[in-house]
Formats: C-alpha cells, sequence, structure tokens
C-alpha cells in the first residue's frame, strides 16, 4: 500500500500507534529509564559549547514571547520588564552594561526592566542585534505593544479623560 493511500485511509493517531510499539515497564525499570534519561541529557547538556547553550536559551525565550503574544491574556507578570530581565541574565550582563552595549542610558535602561517606561520602536532594532537576531525587533515591539493595548483598553481615566474631546457619536 502507498504512503499516500495510507494517509488517505487511516487517521494520523491510527498510523502513529501501528509504528510504536508500546512498552510496559514496571515501576523500578521506568524509574531506572528516566534516570538513564536524566543522566543523558546531563552528559549531552555538559558537552554543549557556551556559545550554544546562550542561542539555546535566547530560542527559548523567544518562543516563549511569541506564546506571549499569541495569547489572549494580558499577564501583568510578563511585561516589558519582564522579558527584558531575562534577556539580560541570557546574555551574562549586567544592566548598564548591556545598556551600554546598545546605546540607552543606564537610568533609561533601568526604566524598561522595571516596567515603568515601554521602549520606542528604536530600542526594539537594538535588542535585536546582540542576540544575533534569534529574538528579532517586532517580537520586542509586539511585547511592548500588547503592554500598551492593555493599557487602552483598561485604563478609565484615560476614557473618561478623552470621552470629553468626542463631540459628535457617528451611531445613538
Amino acid at each position: 500500500m502507498s504512503n499516500e493511500k495510507i494517509i488517505r485511509e487511516y487517521k494520523a493517531e491510527d498510523i502513529a500507534e501501528s509504528l510504536v510499539l508500546p512498552v510496559r515497564l514496571s515501576p523500578a525499570q521506568k524509574k531506572q529509564a528516566d534516570q538513564m534519561l536524566a543522566e543523558a541529557r546531563l552528559k549531552a547538556k555538559a558537552k554543549r559549547s557556551q556559545k550554544t547553550q546562550t542561542e539555546l536559551l535566547l530560542m527559548q525565550l523567544y518562543l516563549q514571547m511569541k506564546d506571549y503574544i499569541k495569547s489572549d491574556e494580558f499577564d501583568k507578570n510578563k511585561r516589558f520588564g519582564h522579558f527584558l530581565k531575562a534577556y539580560v541574565r541570557i546574555a551574562g550582563r549586567r544592566n548598564n552594561q548591556l545598556a551600554k552595549e546598545i546605546g540607552v542610558h543606564h537610568t533609561v535602561f533601568s526604566l524598561y526592566i522595571n516596567n515603568e517606561r515601554l521602549p520606542q520602536e528604536n530600542i526594539a532594532v537594538r535588542l535585536e542585534e546582540p542576540s544575533n537576531k534569534h529574538i528579532p525587533a517586532d517580537v520586542w515591539y509586539m511585547i511592548a505593544e500588547k503592554e500598551k493595548i492593555h493599557f487602552v483598553k483598561t485604563d478609565k481615566a484615560l476614557r473618561q479623560k478623552e470621552k470629553k474631546h468626542v463631540k459628535v457619536k457617528l451611531f445613538v
């Protein structure tokens, strides 16, 4: 039977199940297998270069940022500063050191880290470069925009203040 015919006639789960042999392990065997896997992972991790380890951590941060951007919910614990702190840690820098490297005054950088100010577009571009574009500028920008969108949706004082400027409504 050809692969195309198999794909047409069977569900993906059925195909996968037919290719994977079920293994029944006793609790002791499962514990031993888990331990062996953990040891193998530690050995592989120890063999990675610092550059590879940093790239993997950057990719992990990138995926976390993308997942957050895709989510419909705003999480006050995942604001711009949260991701920037993680980025600084992965880069192995101090805040003022990375600030200097991207041409931002350390006090302004501190405002970003502490979620007291959102950055402009140029900062998103500057943050892209040290990571060798592992975290693109548009992702940094979308993180900041998600926060701005939340603010516009939820700031009642802003809504009241700006409502006064509207002279005519399109629909009554």
